[in-house]
Formats: C-alpha cells, structure tokens, sequence
C-alpha cells in the first residue's frame, strides 16, 4: 500500500466517523429548534385560551384545523396535570395521531394544562402536528448532506490532486532508484521539486548513485586492466615451466614440483580468464544477438573433452534437438563451456553425464557428492562447495550469461544426480 493510499485511507475513515457524529448532532440540533418552536406556539395557544377562560368565564369551543387541534375534558374524565406539576402546570407530549384525510398516523406535539371554569377543573390539549416540522427538518438535512457531501467529494479529489502532486517528486526519485543500475546504461535523474525536502532527496540520491557509480567502473577498469596485464607473465611463467620440464637430467621430485607450479599456473591462467569474461560481461560488451545453434557447440564440447570422460570412464547420454536462440555466439560458447566443464570436474570415476537439448532448454546432469548442494550459494563467485581443480566462477559465469541473455538457470538433486536447467 502506498503512503497516498494510507493516508487517503486514513483521511477518509476519520472524516466519515466526524461527518457520523456531526450529521447527528446536527440533527438533535435542529429538531430541538424545530421542537422548541412548536412548543412556543403551543404556550401562545394556551395562553390565548386562558385569556379568553378570564374574560368569559368559559372554554371555548373544540376546534381542529388542518395542522392544530384544541380539546378539553373534565378532570374527572382525563386525567390533567396539578397547578404545580410541570412547569408552570403544563406538560408537552409527544404522540401520533390518525389523520382521516391522509388515512395516517401522524407525529403530534402536545400541550395539557389545566383550566377552572366555575369551580370545575378542566383539562384541555393543544396539539399540533408535526409532520411539517419532520418533513422540513429531513429537507434541512437531505440539502445539507448534500451540500457536505460536494463538498467532501471536492476535498477528496482535490487533495487526491495535491498528495499526486506534492510527492511526484518522490516516486520519481523512486522510479529512478528503480531503473538505476550500476553496471548499466545512464539513467536520467529526477528532476529539481520546489518542495526543499524533495530536492534534497533528490540531489542526495544523484550524488551517492553517482559516486557508486564512479567506484564501480574505476573497479571494473581496474579489474580488466589487471586481468590482461596478467596474461603474459602467466604465459611467460608457463613457457618458461615447460622448457625446464623438458631439461634432461631431472630428477623424479624436481619433475613433480615442476608439474606442481604448471597446474598452480594453469588454474591461475583459468581464474584470469574467468574474471576477464565476467568483467566484459558485466561491461556489457556482448550486446550483439544473432541466431545460434547450440547442438553443434555442445557436440563439439564433447569431442574435444573426450580424453577427460575416459580418463574418469564417465557413461555419455546424449539427447540433442535442433535449437537456436538469440544471443552472442562467445556467451553460447562459454554457456556451454562452463556447464559441460563443471559437470565433468565434479563428477565421480565410473559416473555418468547426461546433456539434454530441447525446444527452450537445454539440461546438463551429472552424478557427483550425494548431497544435495546450498542453492543460497551455488550462483556466487569463488564460492566451491567440494574441493576441485576448479576456480569458483564457472556458474557464475553460467548465471550472469544467463541473466544477460534474458534466460532463467536453476539447480535440481534428485536419484543421486545434480541437474542445471537453462531455460529460453
């Protein structure tokens, strides 16, 4: 959920609790003035009566129009409050009474006092109906939750308006932390905000990715200047190792250590070789794509690993299909290359190896160590697992290639044979 939305969400779950409690407060508000008035209506009738009770000394006539009515009783009929009962001898009375025009009930407000004629308690009700008292206070209420709810319908938009605007710098900044990557193409920061907060997010940003950046590259310079300036002592330090093994008069020990330094070299040439593949890849210097077909790779991968299949008498099944994908012929090559590689180096005598091709896979699977490998760790650099001739790189290499060319890798164990899955 995002902060516009919580606070969106939050806005409008306080402004309904507040418009709740405010529509009905506003409603006992406005029926207490509507009742009030009523009530000051009825104490001029009743006034009016007990005027017109001094000055005849008798009630008038029972009356009933169309929204007021007046009648009386003896005291002894209805009952009547005392003198001193109420306030100022009266009490007011809410009740519903039948219409026989609107063939209804309707809300009726009250008034019994008592009057004395001639020695005689009387005990007469004023009543008024209510009706347009209720249909007038819905008709306040209906305008005014409508007019409230514009208006609410006005501050959610508007402020949904404002929070898009205030804090687009903010997701752009976002996006732009999104795409940022260190290895890939510029990205464009995001633009200058008014907002001071925002802008000096935003230059904050710009200048750490910036500086990340700068390492990063200064560290890749530095990583393939050092890896080709190591090829030719390397190549010298072999040479030079393979004209002193060819010497006569070596001893068996002497030969043995000469062999020792020659694989030292050798693993060390492979470690050179695979940081400056992983360098140039990371460089993206292999964005050409064009049309490869991976089954005459992997045949020749085979042919030329024959002598290291015999000497551990591993058993080859192959199950070739024609496919192609797009992508660097050299990152095809080393894809091949590195999952053949690892296959064989970490395979046991007298194993077997199995390499499938097909419509949008290619699967390599070997016997090997009988656990099941740390898939957390599989992918990472130099990280190995069992002791081999290896250098560590070999899936990483496999992994970035992957990644590169938009294919998916994974790692599967099952019946005591490791599986690596290349889709695309």
């Amino acid at each position: 959920m995002t902060l516009a939305s919580t606070y969106q969400r939050f806005y409008l779950v306080l402004l309904g609790i507040l418009l709740a409690l405010g529509c009905v407060t506003y409603y006992l508000t406005i029926r207490y003035v509507l009742i009030h008035q009523v009530d000051n209506d009825l104490r001029v009738e009743q006034q009016e009566i007990l005027d017109f009770a001094r000055l005849h000394d008798s009630l008038p006539a029972p009356s009933h129009y169309r929204d007021q009515e007046m009648t009386w009783q003896t005291a002894t009929v209805a009952p009547c409050p005392d003198s001193g009962s109420g306030r100022h001898g009266r009490n007011f009375q809410n009740t519903r009474t039948w219409n026989p025009r609107g063939r209804e009930w309707e809300p009726t407000r009250s008034l019994i006092f008592p009057v004395t004629i001639k020695g005689l308690r009387y005990c007469v009700t004023v009543s008024k109906s209510l009706e347009e008292t209720e249909d007038l206070l819905w008709l306040i209420l209906w305008v005014t939750a409508g007019s409230v709810g514009v208006l609410v319908l006005g501050l959610f938009l508007g402020n949904r308006f404002l929070l898009r605007r205030i804090w687009h710098p903010f997701y752009a900044t976002l996006e732009y932390l999104g795409n940022f990557s260190l290895s890939g193409r510029a990205v464009a920061p995001p633009g200058v905000s008014r907002i001071a907060e925002f802008a000096l997010l935003s230059r904050s940003v710009e200048e750490m990715t910036g500086k990340m950046q700068k390492d990063y590259m200064a560290l890749q310079q530095f990583t393939d200047h050092a890896a080709h300036e190591m090829q030719t002592p390397l190549a010298v330090i072999k040479g030079r190792i393979d004209l002193m093994m060819q010497e006569p008069g070596l001893g068996s020990r002497q030969l043995e250590q000469m062999q020792q330094l020659q694989r030292s070299v050798s693993r060390l040439n492979r470690l050179n070789q695979s940081l400056l593949l992983l360098t140039r890849i990371e460089n993206r210097q292999f964005l050409e794509k064009e049309s490869v077909a991976l089954k005459p790779i992997i045949e020749e991968k085979i042919e030329t690993m024959q002598d290291w299949i015999k000497a551990q008498q591993l058993t080859i099944s192959l199950d070739l299909e024609e496919a192609s994908l797009m992508m660097h012929p050299f990152l095809a090559e080393s894809l091949v290359n590195n999952l053949m590689t690892n296959a064989v180096r970490h395979n046991v005598s007298g194993g077997s190896l199995v390499v499938e091709l097909g419509a949008g896979y290619l699967r390599v699977a070997n016997t090997g160590p009988s656990e099941r490998l740390d898939e957390g760790r599989l992918f990472q650099r130099f990280m190995k697992q069992h002791p081999s001739e290896g250098v560590g790189l070999g899936l990483a290499i496999v992994k970035e290639i992957a990644d590169l060319s938009g294919m998916g890798v994974s790692y599967t164990f099952e019946s005591g044979r490791h599986t690596f899955t290349v889709t695309f």
